[in-house]
């Protein structure tokens, strides 16, 4: 899977949990803009995993370790050997 791919499905997944549903997200988006709730983060976390076949890493999940949506797309990318 290509890094685009990565960044629209990942893009998609984020969009079906802000509150604001007419807000593009890009992907420079600041996570901690996108107010987003912890249970709405876990569940994220879940949609990602089942998209993309993976499991992220404990460390991983630390705050602070995803700033942006493209910190998380080179996750993912690293993830599934698409560097």
């Amino acid at each position: 899977m290509d890094k685009k791919t990565i960044e629209n499905q990942l893009i998609a997944i984020y969009q079906k949990y802000i509150k604001d549903n007419n807000e593009v997200l890009t992907l420079e988006e600041k996570m901690n803009d996108m107010n987003i709730n912890s249970v709405d983060y876990i569940k994220i976390i879940i949609d990602i995993e089942n998209q993309f076949d993976i499991e992220f890493e404990d460390e991983a999940l630390m705050p602070g370790n995803f700033e942006t949506i493209l910190d998380m797309v080179n996750y993912i990318s690293k993830l599934t050997n698409n560097n």
